[in-house]
């Protein structure tokens, strides 16, 4: 699923395991979800 910034991924575990997407994100930022929503429900 693409929704715009965000991709969602879902596969079984031994798909997961033969197709390692995690590889290809390995040099991206972490965003911690927590801090994020946390931000958010202060803007609003």
């Amino acid at each position: 699923m693409d929704y715009g910034d965000v991709i969602v991924h879902i596969f079984e575990e031994g798909v997961r395991a033969y197709y390692e997407l995690e590889k290809f994100w390995l040099d991206a930022p972490k965003i911690p979800l927590e801090t994020e929503a946390k931000k958010l429900s202060v803007k609003s």
